[in-house]
């Protein structure tokens, strides 16, 4: 490790190593002890480390937006997309019963399957929906000002209620104690069991995530709307154009020159003072809720 590097990035790539190294030890006892305890303590080791690299995204840009000057290590957030991605792949394959773990039937109908099979598959969607964020920042596909305004908060619920619907059907299953029992199938019983109320309180459930996505939806476009209104009796401080958006700092710029500038900096680029001072919209730039994570039913 270079000795010139800072204390924070110092302080992450020994918490990186020792994280790594975890992850190692565990899968090599994942295949010599072949129990449920090592299965359940590599994937709360799964989660810890998206945790830690949450942490690391949120500090970072936090500095970012709050000091002008401070640069995004790109090529960090890249390698820790790539990594993130890489790990999605690791919980599939885990998820479809590729890695020999005699005591995880994939099939079983058991409570430990089960819960097992939904934590996978959360990881899955996690790592993924962590690839997105780390990739679109260190690539710039998406500039940082969108990003602050809420598009994270939005996708995060589209993947949380992505994931409510998709493990349903095996909790249905548990419930059944049915390997062919479906959504479909306890709608049409006129019988009242375990799996048809677990599926009417699944139903309302998932009714408040829609409305919830629904509302920071319209949320995030108000705010972008807003943020980007153009008025014709200001002048742009770049280009001089007639219609122009006023900034927090009194300065103000055209549509075209904000996405030029803002896709380098989130400061004005005459006074380096903030673009946005709107508060952030919850889970906007910070972590994934892991009431969310572990509640997979």
């Amino acid at each position: 490790m270079n000795t010139n590097e800072s204390g924070t990035e110092g302080a992450f790539s020994r918490n990186y190593t020792m994280y790594g190294l975890l992850v190692v030890v565990f899968f090599c006892g994942l295949w010599i002890l072949d129990m449920w305890a090592i299965l359940f303590l590599l994937i709360l080791l799964l989660f810890l480390y998206m945790g830690l690299i949450e942490r690391y995204l949120f500090n970072t840009m936090t500095k970012f937006y709050q000091e002008y000057g401070n640069n995004i290590p790109r090529l960090n957030f890249f390698l820790y997309s790539m990594l993130s991605l890489g790990l999605s792949y690791v919980s599939y394959m885990v998820f479809i019963g590729a890695f020999p773990i005699r005591s995880f039937n994939i099939n079983g109908l058991d409570f430990f399957t089960t819960y097992a099979k939904s934590l996978l598959l959360t990881l899955i969607f996690g790592y993924l929906l962590l690839f997105w964020r780390l990739f679109i920042i260190s690539t710039r596909i998406s500039n940082l000002l969108i990003y602050k305004l809420g598009l994270y908060g939005m996708i995060y619920r589209f993947i949380i209620i992505i994931r409510s619907i998709y493990v349903t059907n095996y909790w249905i299953r548990y419930f059944s104690e049915n390997q062919n029992a479906s959504f479909f199938s306890v709608l049409q019983s006129s019988s009242t069991t375990i799996a048809s109320l677990y599926l009417m309180m699944k139903s309302f459930f998932l009714i408040i995530l829609i409305w919830d996505f629904s509302s920071i939806r319209n949320n995030f476009i108000t705010q972008y709307r807003k943020f980007f209104s153009e008025y014709k009796t200001i002048q742009c401080e770049k280009c001089q154009h007639d219609v122009s958006i006023p900034l927090p700092c009194g300065h103000s710029l055209c549509k075209s020159c904000m996405r030029k500038y803002i896709r380098s900096s989130p400061f004005c680029p005459v006074c380096n003072h903030n673009m946005n001072q709107a508060p952030l919209h919850a889970m906007s730039g910070g972590f994934s809720s892991y009431t969310s994570v572990f509640c997979c039913f």
